[in-house]
């Protein structure tokens, strides 16, 4: 028995961008639906080809109907970097954040002081990483973006990423200083508030990043049962995270910038990185 060829073949699912344009593009109303249209005008127009609008909600993902992209005027390659800069306002891509809710909730299952030697062990290869000398050490170069990282963070120099890193580790060594005395913070992190403002020199920002270091660590082997508390606090990216997923946290933030400083190393010219290494 011959199987006709329309049995065997199938239509294959379409594309996930094709299934995101057709849900967030809107379609114009059925010819008759509006108020006034009689109904023989509706039947004769019903085999119309639908008119795409752009959808009148502009968000993350707003897009037109795909024939008229091509109309649109496209952004010269020379202008591609600012337009990913410009962007930079929604942070992460969404797998990197989910990839790392996930993560911080399973590092917080090790013991608080095998944090705590990781923590210190990424915070001194930060500081080996940076350049010593003046020049180089505050010299803002562009760098490709890493995992973890926002756009907006690229160009900055080797003096304020440890000012970034000193910045969000006092917001957190306040919060745990809360959340171990039982008072509930009223810090909301926002990723604008904490970037560095390059007003610092190497040295200086070097002196607060260790000084933020030693606090912190000084603060988490003080305070004892107290990190058992059920006290959350939001993470913009993690949700609402205890004090010892906030010291994992910590942790993940300073190797997530590794490779960052590598980059930046390299490109002031620095070459030998071999022994910083955690």
């Amino acid at each position: 028995m011959k199987i006709p060829v329309s049995v065997v073949r199938f239509r294959p699912w379409p594309p996930l961008h094709i299934l995101l344009q057709r849900h967030l593009v809107t379609r114009a109303p059925r010819p008759g639906a509006e108020r006034g249209v009689s109904s023989s005008s509706a039947k004769r127009n019903h085999g119309a080809k639908p008119v795409y609008k752009r959808n009148p909600n502009p968000g993350l993902y707003d897009s037109a109907h795909p024939k008229a992209l091509a109309a649109e005027p496209q952004p010269a390659e020379k202008d591609m970097a600012h337009a990913e800069a410009a962007r930079s306002q929604f942070g992460v891509p969404f797998f990197e954040r989910a990839y790392g809710w996930v993560l911080v909730r399973v590092v917080a299952m090790f013991p608080v002081e095998t944090l705590l030697v990781r923590f210190q062990r990424v915070s001194n290869t930060l500081l080996a990483l940076c350049p010593e000398q003046e020049a180089a050490g505050t010299r803002q170069v562009l760098v490709r973006r890493f995992a973890g990282i926002e756009e907006s963070s690229r160009d900055w120099s080797g003096a304020m990423l440890l000012e970034h890193l000193a910045i969000v580790g006092r917001h957190v060594i306040a919060l745990t200083e809360a959340l171990c005395a039982g008072r509930p913070s009223t810090w909301v992190l926002r990723t604008r508030d904490v970037k560095p403002a390059g007003a610092l020199t190497r040295q200086e920002s070097a002196a607060a990043f260790e000084a933020m270091v030693r606090a912190y660590v000084e603060l988490v082997r003080s305070e004892g049962i107290a990190f058992r508390s059920p006290m959350r606090h939001q993470h913009p990216w993690f949700g609402a995270l205890r004090i010892k997923q906030w010291l994992a946290f910590m942790t993940l933030h300073h190797m997530v910038h590794v490779p960052h400083m590598e980059a930046i190393a390299a490109a002031v010219g620095v070459t030998d990185t071999s022994q910083a290494r955690f």
